[in-house]
């Protein structure tokens, strides 16, 4: 099965992006001859398409549900010696074994009668190759309906996934102010028009919970091996068992040759890089203090020297980490009305990840941790947020058309200056209200929720910048 043209996005952006470089070679970001004008950035999601897809893998978990049931089995025979009494007939060659065995005859009242006896056990064993891959190909199955999940779920949005909150509240800023001013019954969040999300959504959540179902049974718990070599050995029960050989030919066709996650990466990071290159060389409220050449290595890696832009009383820095896809930006704040006024730095790391998994959230944790040491906050950007967690994640699809606002939000998180009474926040934390506060000399910081933050002391105020703003555990 060819990969469908939402799946095969990335791939195609970067063949763009080489296109339009190849025509312009020195591409500056901010050039009036150079734009990313006509580079699509947006895939529309064709829900009939993974209808279809979705309704194979459905299939294919019908056919693991009678296999399940009455597995291929490997018999194992091994030659045993037990108690008489708990043999049943003995084979002609086990008698005969028996009998030139002495040590196991006893005399018991002049008569001779073996008290233990040759035998042959039959053990019955599922964990053969063929059963591995059904386990091996189950996982494959699961990981391709979560993300569908991820691609479906927000055009059919939740509460929590429209407004990336978990939790409820009633003041303002609440998410009920909008109901409140509209008749029930209310339109759901759809993001996209005339397709079947709600159907598609639903199977994809059905089977899902069908897979894990799958997955907790016996049979998987004995069979599944993680080193199970995916190129796999087309053996007899493959091809001549129809249940088999449906899995089998539905693996080669739709999972063998897949592209990895790894390589998702390195076209996802293209694509955000260009994303936010876009935006900032459209956005008027940026100025350029500098007009760094773009371009690709020849791998196809994107390439981007240093970007300076300006914004009011602010300055950025933004710089790429190619080795680990990764965006760092420092954030200068360049003083206010007092001429003598210290210059402030913030430093920011965007992570990207094509997918936020159960199968990576652990790596890609430890490598938060490990760079909060050096950046006062760092973001995880992903266009799969598969395990739909929100604080600290900026979910850029290319399935969505709102990346614009997205990365305009991303730098205002940056520039989180307020004006407050002198004093006010000595003591008192400007996110949460929490009065654990700490001075180490540069920031203050909250015990409570992790936000850092500067003030600067002006004529008759204080000006007061968030530069972490309620840290993740």
């Amino acid at each position: 099965m060819q990969e469908s043209e939402s799946k095969n996005f990335l791939k195609v952006f970067t063949g763009n992006l080489k296109t339009l470089f190849a025509e312009y070679p020195t591409a500056r970001v901010f050039s009036e001859d150079f734009s990313f004008a006509n580079l699509p950035f947006y895939a529309e999601f064709d829900c009939d398409e993974q209808l279809a897809h979705a309704e194979e893998i459905r299939v294919a978990t019908d056919k693991i549900m009678s296999i399940i049931r009455k597995p291929h089995i490997k018999v194992d025979t091994s030659e045993i010696v037990i108690r008489s009494e708990l043999s049943g007939k003995l084979s002609h060659d086990s008698f005969a074994e028996t009998l030139r065995d002495p040590q196991l005859w006893k005399d018991k009242d002049g008569i001779m009668s073996p008290e233990y006896v040759h035998t042959v056990e039959t053990v019955d064993s599922i964990n053969i190759y063929e059963n591995q891959f059904i386990s091996m190909f189950l996982d494959e199955l699961e990981n391709d309906i979560q993300m569908m999940l991820a691609d479906v779920a927000p055009l059919v949005e939740s509460l929590q996934e429209h407004f990336e909150r978990t939790d409820k509240t009633f003041g303002q800023y609440s998410m009920f102010k909008g109901f409140a001013k509209s008749k029930a019954p209310f339109t759901p969040f759809f993001l996209s028009e005339g397709q079947s999300q709600e159907e598609l959504l639903m199977l994809c959540e059905k089977l899902e919970k069908r897979i894990k179902n799958l997955k907790g049974t016996e049979f998987y718990r004995l069979t599944s091996n993680k080193r199970f070599n995916h190129n796999v050995i087309p053996t007899n029960i493959l091809m001549h068992d129809p249940l088999y050989n449906h899995c089998y030919k539905m693996y080669v066709a739709s999972y063998q040759k897949k592209n990895n996650e790894d390589k998702n990466d390195d076209l996802y990071y293209n694509y955000v890089v260009a994303s936010f290159a876009r935006y900032l060389s459209k956005a008027t409220i940026y100025k350029p203090d500098s007009n760094p050449l773009i371009g690709l290595d020849e791998l196809g890696h994107i390439q981007m020297q240093q970007i300076r832009i300006r914004k009011d009383n602010f300055a950025f820095y933004m710089r790429l980490d190619n080795e680990n896809h990764g965006i760092i930006c420092k954030v200068f704040y360049m003083g206010g009305k007092r001429k003598d006024l210290e210059k402030r730095e913030a430093r920011y790391y965007l992570a990207v990840s094509h997918s936020y998994t159960e199968k990576n959230e652990k790596a890609i944790k430890a490598f938060i941790r490990e760079q909060r040491q050096f950046y006062d906050d760092v973001l995880l950007v992903t266009a799969k947020n598969v395990i739909k967690q929100f604080h600290d994640v900026v979910n850029l699809s290319y399935h969505r058309k709102d990346g614009g606002v997205l990365i305009k939000n991303v730098l205002a998180s940056m520039m989180m200056l307020f004006e407050a009474k002198i004093g006010l926040y000595h003591s008192r934390c400007p996110f949460c209200g929490n009065e654990e506060i700490t001075f180490t000399g540069k920031n203050y910081v909250c015990a409570h929720c992790g936000s850092n933050y500067s003030i600067f002391p002006q004529y008759n105020r204080d000006l007061v910048w968030l530069t972490t703003i309620g840290r993740a555990e």
